[in-house]
């Protein structure tokens, strides 16, 4: 993974620290499946946000390409711009295949 411009490599039980509001990148190098496990502190709403989210994308505001149409961005924004600066810190390459799972699901 990246946490900001450095490269770390984890393996099983290792975990690692993201500074709030430090830009960062998951990805699978391995030939298993990954299991992540992440505690975002304060939590806030995240609950209710990937909620809405879900939503969103099943009431066809997702594209196939994995990304959210004005409707969603605006709902959410709406509903959770207090916390607007904590929810970044899903990287855009994590929301996008986010989004387009749940596009492919919907369909």
């Amino acid at each position: 993974m990246w946490v900001g411009r450095r490269r770390v490599t984890l393996g099983p039980g290792e975990s690692v620290t993201v500074p709030r509001r430090t830009a960062h990148s998951v990805r699978n190098v391995g030939s298993g499946p990954l299991r992540l496990r992440a505690a975002l502190t304060p939590g806030l709403r995240v609950d209710a946000f990937f909620t809405e989210l879900f939503a969103l994308a099943e009431g066809g505001h997702v594209s196939r390409g994995g990304r959210a149409d004005r409707h969603a961005v605006t709902t959410l924004a709406g509903a959770f711009g207090d916390e607007a600066p904590l929810l970044p810190v899903l990287p855009i390459g994590m929301q996008q295949r986010l989004l387009r799972r749940m596009a492919r699901s919907r369909a």
